[in-house]
């Protein structure tokens, strides 16, 4: 009952194979090799930014290690001339004279120490951030304080209005930051010249005239930079990186830049 005779049945329709049909293969066809491509390069790009990251950070370490290689080597080879000097029977003036030299020679390798170690520190991520409220103009009057011999020293006049501003930050952090770009204005700027502090609100400025010529301003903030050889060993190249570093772990933003010969260093809090 109900059943179609064979002869009525459906018959088997071809489709006729058109420029469509064609177009539509291709697409499909582009489209698997696009998706094998994909899975493909994707891993191969992952690999190979990890690859570069290592490589990058390697030679970061070794540029370090040379550095710091460099910054000691002359003051040893300082201590070993003033040790091998005193050996010998002098005179007692000048006994006098290379032990002052020995003393100073092994505050500048201490702290040379001290900052690898600052350094080190200010880069890990375990670091414990305790925040209270500060007084920056306070901060800024010690740190000048501080430094006061320093500016004597050099003929050096700072300009700074003490206006009261209260943040609520790590105080460490926040003062080996300040102190760090303050001294780098102490020590680079041009005898007899003036240093500007202002604060307001959440934005410091510091701007000081640079005794020598700024080369690649923004590469500062790297570690052991020094701006340009003529600054021999005034300083390890360290303080902008401890102070980019310390800052930035306060969630703030330390921009180091240029004008003229003036040298601008603005924290927005």
């Amino acid at each position: 009952i109900g059943l179609i005779p064979k002869e009525e049945s459906t018959p088997l329709v071809r489709i006729p194979y058109t420029k469509a049909y064609r177009q539509e293969i291709l697409r499909a066809a582009a489209a698997v090799i696009f998706a094998a491509f994909a899975f493909a390069f994707i891993p191969a790009t992952i690999s190979y930014n990890v690859k570069k990251r290592r490589f990058e950070i390697f030679e970061y370490r070794r540029k370090m290690i040379d550095s710091m290689a460099h910054d000691l080597k002359t003051p040893m080879a300082a201590l070993a001339a003033y040790s091998e000097n005193l050996s010998n029977n002098i005179a007692t003036d000048k006994k006098e004279y290379y032990a002052s030299k020995i003393e100073e020679k092994v505050a500048q390798m201490n702290k040379m120490v001290n900052d690898i170690l600052s350094f080190s520190k200010s880069e890990s991520s375990s670091i414990v951030i305790n925040k209270i409220e500060l007084d920056v103009a306070s901060v800024i009057s010690g740190i000048l304080a501080d430094n006061e011999h320093a500016i004597a020293e050099r003929s050096l006049t700072v300009n700074y209005d003490k206006k009261s501003v209260v943040i609520k930050t790590d105080k460490k952090l926040f003062e080996q930051a300040v102190s760090n770009l303050i001294g780098n204005a102490v020590l680079y700027s041009k005898e007899g010249t003036a240093i500007d502090i202002a604060c307001d609100g959440n934005l410091l400025t510091i701007t000081n005239v640079s005794a020598e010529k700024l080369e690649d301003v923004k590469s500062l903030k790297q570690a052991f930079a020094k701006g340009s050889l003529s600054r021999g060993s005034k300083g390890t190249g360290l303080g902008l990186a401890i102070a980019d570093n310390n800052l930035a772990m306060l969630k703030y933003k330390l921009d180091v830049r240029s004008e003229g010969d003036r040298f601008i260093a603005t924290v927005k809090m």
